[in-house]
């Protein structure tokens, strides 16, 4: 299940699902830690003897977001219960205080007031486990606390600013046969047990009153913290200034953060276009951990496909985040994400082994929030035994190609200063070792999607990326030598691709090659893999080259999907989450970002508004399958146009801004260029006019 809303600071990261319960809680880091684990922070409301969890199916839930903010704004309805509940959820950007507040109405239109009890369930495993974990009620605060260690959290909330907490209750869960205290909540009265130890979780119960002329207002939050002298300090904080007033400060917060960098004319668009773009980047701003790290989603029911999460940074998504952030001045936040690949490049490698001769200087395969070296499955031997990197090399290089863009927007020299000797040379020394002496191409690694050992076209695009990054950033320097280098390793790189990668008979680029021991003659597979766009998108040809032509036409045709959901495949027969079988009607599942490419080819190739109609309509169809919130998955049902994997995916969201920048860019060089024929046109026809042309020949 995709997670349907998201809120954050960049230290504590809340992600609900369509029922709106809280499903994934992250603490310190966005990322790691998650004290939820996709276990059920349930909602439920009791009025008139009945009792409804969210996710019961009489509740119509519309997840939603009000403009422009991470304050969402949801929308639930129970005919059965006669209830209507807004609902607003957010993470003080100042405080690590999730909060919400139910504005709950009667629409039963009765004269007689309603009691109505709301019961907020939270099912903690702190620190990922459910071991040695304690909640209590805490008579000092009238709120309800689970800790372990140093991790604590702070429950409790107001009726109409006002009514305290009315009953509650901590017990055991998923032990000996307890189910836990959410199963107690649905005859609608807690125990107030007040503390329990060891697996265990917590309930607590608001009541009040609604009729046709009364609302009731439940707000509640969590606080998170490291002690319980420091949740208990932020809850009377809360007391003290008042609900409403942090909720306008956060909301106001938001609204002002999203627009404050970047000063793009987006009113050349869709509207609904510039509020998701707005969307984008915000929601880009919550899977981003105020240490630094990017990361690449942060939904664990991807635990049910393979034991792990998607909550690392992923250099080469770090680098296309980080990429979209730069183009729209959010330099704060990726300043943060450079220091962290500093960081970990340094603590990667050793010095030592690092000479110009035989470098070792490369970014693993992903990473944690904190800096470690995250878990993989890239071998370190080949099939014959042999010793290899398990590395995908794309990700070095892609971090040099990010980093100059950053530096080309902004200028900081004494930013970037520290990180040529530590970073950018000895990382660009590693791209140039690590090549074929006979063919000049990159040796073998895995490819972007994790799943090949090759020579891969994408790849190769990079390293001609970071190579020209990093000679630029040497002749910044003044470091000659380097930059020649540099240049000229890339320029054989750029050599070799155009020799090597080209698959004549199919008349488009091979996802990747390898060369035969023996005879040393190109292996192509000839899978056509849309990742080839970025033999364009990185400037090794331009888009209109006959063969950048034949190859993206390629993929607009090939790997197209043909159902009414439509979008582009990652390459022929994918077999990852695949649903379909008919290759020729569905090659693979649609991706956002794969499609952005195509997207990306046609703004670079276009020299009229007309020719970037096909790039708009792309930018639209991520519109229209993004989740109703705005978030946007890694990849689509191809029937359906259900989110499968995870989302929000973060590269997602950067693909779809980047995009969108480079259309908006082309059309005002567009623009620009006709304004500039029909002034000169303007110009031309007053001079040969009919009337001057009379009154010349009378002066003549």
């Amino acid at each position: 299940m995709p997670r349907d809303l998201v809120v954050g600071n960049g230290n504590l990261l809340i992600c609900l699902d369509k029922y709106l319960h809280l499903r994934d809680l992250y603490y310190p880091r966005v990322g790691e830690l998650n004290h939820v684990l996709g276990h059920y922070h349930r909602l439920g409301i009791w009025v008139d003897g009945q009792f409804s969890w969210m996710s019961y199916a009489e509740w119509q839930i519309h997840p939603g977001y009000r403009q422009d903010t991470l304050v969402t704004e949801s929308i639930a309805t129970n005919n059965l219960l006669q209830l209507k509940l807004t609902v607003n959820d957010t993470v003080m950007p100042d405080k690590d205080v999730y909060f919400r507040r139910i504005l709950i109405e009667d629409m039963s239109s009765s004269e007689t007031p309603r009691e109505v009890r709301v019961f907020f369930c939270q099912d903690y495993y702190l620190q990922e486990s459910d071991i040695g974990d304690t909640a209590f009620y805490d008579p000092h605060s009238d709120a309800v606390v689970h800790y372990k260690r140093d991790t604590y959290f702070l429950g409790s909330g107001l009726v109409d600013g006002c009514l305290p907490l009315a009953e509650y209750s901590c017990g055991t869960k998923k032990f000996h046969g307890a189910e836990g205290t959410w199963k107690d909540a649905e005859d609608g009265i807690l125990s107030n047990n007040p503390i329990a130890q060891g697996s265990v979780d917590s309930a607590m119960s608001f009541h009040g009153k609604v009729d046709s002329r009364h609302e009731m207002m439940v707000d509640f939050w969590i606080v998170a913290g490291h002690t319980l002298k420091e949740v208990r300090a932020i809850h009377q904080q809360i007391l003290a200034a008042g609900c409403e007033t942090f909720l306008n400060q956060t909301e106001s917060y938001w609204r002002n953060w999203v627009i404050s960098q970047f000063h793009l004319n987006l009113t050349e668009l869709p509207p609904s276009l510039g509020s998701l773009f707005k969307r984008s980047l915000l929601t880009i701003r919550t899977q981003t951990d105020n240490g630094g790290a990017i990361t690449a989603a942060n939904d664990t029911d991807y635990f049910s496909f393979s034991r792990d999460t998607y909550s690392y940074m992923w250099p080469r998504d770090g680098a296309f985040v980080a990429y979209a952030l730069d183009q729209t001045g959010h330099q704060e936040i990726t300043r943060r994400f450079f220091r962290y690949c500093h960081r970990i490049f340094r603590e990667s490698y050793d010095p030592a082994m690092s000479q110009e001769t035989e470098p070792r200087a490369f970014f693993y395969h992903k990473y944690t929030p904190s800096g470690a070296v995250g878990s993989s499955w890239h071998s370190w031997m080949t099939v014959d035994g042999d010793p290899l990197l398990p590395i995908q090399e794309d990700e070095t290089a892609l971090i040099l190609w990010s980093l100059w863009n950053h530096y080309q927007q902004y200028r900081d020299i004494e930013f970037v200063r520290n990180m040529y000797d530590d970073m950018i040379k000895p990382a660009a020394n590693f791209l140039c070792y690590f090549r074929d002496e006979k063919t000049g191409l990159p040796l073998p690694s895995y490819d972007l999607w994790e799943e090949r050992l090759g020579i891969h076209t994408f790849t190769v695009a990079t390293v001609y990326a970071g190579l020209q990054a990093a000679a630029n950033f040497a002749t910044v320097f003044g470091d000659t030598q380097h930059s020649l280098k540099y240049r000229e390793v890339a320029k054989q790189v750029r050599m070799a691709a155009v020799q090597y990668l080209w698959c004549s008979e199919k008349n488009y680029f091979y996802r990747h090659i390898n060369f035969d021991p023996k005879t040393h003659e190109v292996i192509g597979d000839k899978v056509l893999g849309s990742s080839s766009y970025a033999m364009f998108f990185f400037e090794l040809l331009p888009p209109d080259d006959p063969k950048i032509m034949a190859n993206m036409t390629a993929i607009k045709e090939k790997l197209w999907v043909k159902t009414n959901v439509g979008g582009i495949s990652r390459y022929q027969n994918d077999y990852y989450h695949q649903i379909s079988h008919d290759t020729e009607l569905i090659p693979g599942n649609p991706w956002i970002v794969c499609t952005m490419w195509l997207a990306q080819w046609y703004i670079a190739l276009a020299h009229s508004k007309e020719e970037l109609i096909q790039a708009l309509d792309l930018l639209e169809w991520v519109g229209d399958v993004t989740l109703p919130s705005g978030l946007m998955p890694e990849q689509l049902h191809p029937y359906t146009g259900e989110a499968i994997s995870v989302a929000p995916l973060t590269w997602s969201h950067a693909a779809f801004v980047t995009t969108l920048i480079m259309y908006l860019d082309k059309y005002k060089k567009i623009s620009k260029r006709e304004r500039l024929r029909n002034i000169t046109s303007s110009r031309f026809d007053s001079i040969v006019s009919p009337t001057s042309l009379s009154t010349q020949g009378e002066l003549y």
